[in-house]
């Protein structure tokens, strides 16, 4: 049976002011293998969902809609305990948060998991979101990346700037009812308050980005967590719905 935790249209959780900046040069990366020190969240699906947002001011969109969370599903999974998400409406878009716990003398994250998408998405979605956060001393090192539909690009957030900044490397509509697996390789800055996304993997092919963003103090108690959205384009397609599974999330620091 599941267990859904909802949001209602316009309902804001959370919400950041951010500031400009521009992307500065990074030095190359790669996707390492953690030291024995790391600390290590294996399926951290499994973990109680912290939050949930919609609304401008939070997940952006402009439309109207309702959304909902199902943890602990045995199908479709991998490992027997997926998180099913459900988001309806034009130009709808909703965020699913976990928090973790601090982890202030991270720099290095990896984050990994595997998706799946249901046929809806092929003519409802606008894009599908997805990384890790960190919270240290007031700085919001938001390291989430974009899956953009429309244009079939990868785009990485640029905090300071408050908007998505593209990369070279295409993302071709998610194939629906296939399990696909995304792995990302982001350092942060604590000093100079800047975050590098270094390497995307998806689906075993591996993409170096070395691009360097600013980051902004949002005043927020320190914390470690990772979060996933999906939003809705404006067709008729997009009122039926689309469905999400998520599964082996995996966030891995040092």
């Amino acid at each position: 049976m599941k267990k859904h935790l909802q949001v209602a249209a316009g309902l804001i959780f959370s919400a950041t002011t951010l500031l400009a900046a521009q992307p500065v040069a990074a030095a190359t990366g790669a996707y390492p293998t953690p030291p024995a020190t790391a600390v290590v969240f294996a399926n951290a699906q499994d973990r109680t969902l912290t939050g949930v947002c919609s609304g401008s001011n939070c997940s952006g969109g402009s439309g109207q809609g309702a959304a909902w969370a199902a943890q602990n599903q045995s199908t479709p999974s991998l490992t027997g305990r997926s998180t099913e998400f459900f988001n309806s409406g034009e130009g709808f878009d909703t965020l699913w948060y976990w928090h973790l716990g601090a982890q202030d003398k991270a720099t290095n994250i990896e984050f990994e998991f595997s998706l799946k998408v249901d046929e809806n998405s092929l003519a409802a979605a606008q894009a599908f979101e997805n990384g890790p956060q960190q919270y240290v001393g007031g700085y919001k090192y938001s390291m989430t990346m974009q899956c953009e539909v429309p244009k079939q690009i990868w785009r990485v957030w640029n905090q300071a700037a408050s908007g998505w900044l593209a990369t070279p490397v295409k993302c071709p509509q998610w194939t629906p009812n296939v399990w696909h697996t995304v792995k990302m390789y982001i350092t942060t800055d604590h000093v100079k308050h800047t975050e590098t996304y270094h390497t995307l993997i998806v689906d075993g092919k591996v993409y170096s980005l070395e691009t360097t963003v600013g980051v902004t103090n949002v005043g927020f108690h320190d914390n470690l967590g990772f979060q996933f959205q999906i939003d809705n384009n404006k067709s008729t397609a997009a009122g039926t719905g689309i469905h999400e599974w998520i599964d082996n999330v995996n966030v891995k620091v040092w």
